[in-house]
């Protein structure tokens, strides 16, 4: 009885596997490029397995047609992920050596196809079987490697719901690529490829037809909208590369320990161990990250940029106001890392015209020490070149390349800075802001047009972000200046009531100067009318009125208070009549509550007629309300004037009036918590109610006079 070989059974359950696999494909996928490559992958793959069976039974007489079959099942494996990759969203995202990969890995199978067909004819002469088996080896681990790297990239990238198209797909084509990988690793280490790992390879082939069903069977028509992020090529490179790095070392090691006698083994970790820290380091310089990321941005990619994620990291630097740096420093951080500039200085327009060193980055590192004190006239040379032209100043190419900066002539303080490298004008509206130089980058670069645009964009959005920052320090400035304005024209409107009241004081002087009681009286009013004046300046330096206020306030008996008050318009005509009912005690600043009563009296005093004139002022507690009355039978005001002109800061209708007087009262009212109402007719005078809250626990009186 024949023996049937062990590797004739494995790539006969393989043979039949793969073609219930294309059996599928045929039914289910459309003929697009995808589908078509998929199916002759299938074909090519039950190719292979038919041959090794044969050869597996005619005992390495076919194993040449083997090999050339295994280059052909590769080949279309990797024509089916070109195809894939190359619908639309993927290839123009991937771009470069990335959306080469399947293409290479095709060639460097039907390149090891040709040279087995051709040794195998006699065109070339056979390599040796150790040689032989070490190329073999190491082309095909290229070829695993470069298919793991396409596939992770697909997988990585994909949105949730891709990733259930390609969930299978990936896992299929990765667990070929991983056993290849397996297979021919231990194949270069041994010189010779282990029988059991070849045997087992058909079935392990096999256990991935069923993912690969799946797969054909989610994407009938393999449109694969998937795009590659830099940021996951970035790592992807870093990864291979790191894994290159760290299996030449582990060969390096493997060399030593078997040709270093005694000492070999201690080597060997010696040396895998400084592997070890070497990686560690070089995974941590920002030289080498910079370098890998130009070498990704020229080669994996059609544009350098991926510009999402470039916009949203540069927005984020320029908005980072919780961190304790300026906005300038800010500026120069976002727009510096665009192009891997690490320190820069900052010029913005003063007040004079001149534009002066405002921030800076990095600066000790470039000699910056003595420019920092250097400004730049707003029509100089360099000033006028950036406002006419908006050009990015590449410093090394003034000399080399003098037609690009006609008219442009370096200054003297910028050209003593041996490390500038870029000059980017900050414009707003077409006017210079201001301009940053740049310091050189931390791997050398060549910038193109879409650097220069990406430079003036984000300048453009810096400048705008610079603009608003002095904007907003105007308007405070304003706001400061608004402020203590208010105070004055407040302190002013005091002031004059305080002259009406000296006024009164002088015109009573002629009348009755000669009495003893009179002179006592006004010596006492000058005295409070001095402490009040000196009270009203002191409150022009203070920042808010109403915590001042608030620091004076105390219990205030109404009626004491008011006839001290009134008693100011004794023998005034026409006089005044004062009644007072009830609890009246109120929790308030005496001088500002002195200068809202004064006001409403004066008014009303100012209104009243000469002849027939009254002024009345009521005084009544009812419960947790105070209310002040200031009625006159004067000529009365309309509803229209009351409601749109009375309560407006700077109205007036008195000849040499201020016209804050009402507004100044009813603020002052509504600050201690009541408010000021006018009832008031055309014809018919006018009331001013003053209403404010009782102050809590105090016991008022009754008074009348």
């Amino acid at each position: 009885m024949v023996a049937i070989p062990l590797s004739a059974v494995t790539h006969g359950v393989g043979a039949a596997g793969f073609l219930v696999l294309a059996v599928i494909v045929m039914a289910g996928v459309r003929r697009s490029a995808p589908g078509l490559w998929l199916l002759t992958a299938c074909l090519a793959t039950i190719l292979w397995h038919g041959v090794a069976m044969l050869d597996a039974f005619r005992g390495e007489r076919l194993a040449d047609y083997a090999r050339m079959a295994l280059a052909l099942r590769s080949f279309c494996w990797f024509g089916f992920l070109a195809a894939a990759v190359s619908q639309p969203g993927i290839g123009h995202q991937m771009g470069g050596i990335a959306r080469q990969l399947p293409r290479a890995a095709m060639a460097a199978a039907a390149a090891m196809a040709a040279w087995v067909g051709a040794s195998a004819a006699g065109l070339l002469p056979r390599i040796a079987e150790d040689d032989g088996i070490a190329l073999w080896s190491i082309t095909w681990l290229g070829v695993a490697v470069a298919g793991l790297v396409v596939l992770e990239n697909l997988y990585r990238t994909a949105s949730r719901e891709q990733r259930w198209h390609l969930k299978f797909l990936c896992f299929g084509l990765g667990a070929i690529f991983a056993y290849d990988f397996l297979l021919y690793s231990d194949a270069l280490l041994f010189r010779t490829i282990d029988p059991s790992l070849r045997a087992a390879r058909p079935l392990a082939n096999v256990l991935v037809v069923p993912l690969l069903a799946v797969a054909a069977a989610r994407n009938r028509d393999w449109r694969l909208d998937v795009a590659v992020s830099r940021s996951t090529v970035f790592h992807t490179t870093s990864l291979v590369g790191a894994g290159l790095y760290l299996l030449a070392m582990a060969s390096a090691g493997y060399y030593v320990r078997e040709f270093g006698g005694d000492w070999g083994a201690v080597l060997q970790v010696v040396l895998l161990f400084a592997a070890l820290i070497g990686l560690v380091v070089g995974a941590s310089s920002a030289r080498i990250r910079s370098r890998v990321r130009v070498f990704v941005s020229k080669h994996f990619f059609t544009y350098k940029y991926d510009y999402r994620q470039i916009w949203l990291d540069f927005v984020e630097r320029l908005a980072a106001g919780e961190r304790r740096v300026g906005l300038g420093e800010r500026v120069l951080e976002a727009v510096g890392e665009l192009v891997d500039s690490p320190d820069g200085a900052l010029w913005l327009r003063a007040e004079d015209g001149r534009f002066a060193h405002t921030a800076g980055r990095n600066v000790g590192s470039w000699g910056l020490a003595g420019a920092a004190h250097a400004t730049e006239a707003a029509d100089g040379p360099l000033a006028a070149f950036l406002r006419r032209t908006g050009f990015v100043v590449q410093i090394p190419e003034i000399d080399r390349r003098p037609e690009l900066y006609e008219g442009f002539r370096l200054p003297e303080w910028l050209a003593e800075m041996p490390r500038a490298w870029l000059i980017v004008p900050l414009r707003l509206n077409e006017e210079l802001l201001g301009f940053m130089v740049l310091g050189t980058p931390r791997a050398p670069r060549s910038l193109n047009w879409e650097d220069f645009d990406l430079l003036k964009t984000a300048a453009r959005q810096a400048a705008s972000y610079l603009a608003e920052d002095a904007a907003t320090r105007a308007l405070a400035e304003a706001r400061e200046f608004e402020a203590f304005n208010r105070r004055f024209a407040f302190v002013l409107h005091d002031i004059k009531n305080l002259v009406s009241q000296l006024s009164i004081l002088v015109a009573n002087a002629e009348k009755h100067g000669d009495k003893p009681e009179f002179r006592r009286d006004m010596v006492e009013t000058v005295r409070e009318s001095v402490s009040k004046m000196t009270r009203l300046l002191a409150r022009l330096h203070q920042e808010d009125q109403a915590a001042a206020a608030e620091r004076q306030r105390g219990t205030v008996r109404m009626g004491p208070f008011l006839r001290d008050l009134l008693r100011r318009w004794d023998g005034h005509d026409p006089a005044i009549r004062f009644q007072a009912t009830g609890d009246a005690a109120v929790t308030a600043d005496p001088d500002q509550l002195g200068m809202v009563v004064a006001h409403l009296v004066q008014n009303a005093l100012d209104a009243a007629p000469r002849q027939g004139g009254t002024v009345n002022v009521l005084l009544s507690g009812n419960g947790d309300r105070v209310v002040l009355e200031v009625v006159d039978n004067g000529p009365g005001m309309t509803p229209e004037f009351v409601r749109d002109e009375l309560f407006k800061p700077f109205r007036s209708t008195k000849s040499g009036g201020f016209g804050i007087g009402a507004y100044e009262s009813r603020t002052i009212a509504r600050q201690l918590g009541g408010d000021l109402e006018v009832l008031s007719a055309k014809g018919q005078g006018t009331t001013m109610r003053l209403t404010l809250p009782a102050a809590p626990g105090a016991n008022g009186v009754n008074d009348a006079g």
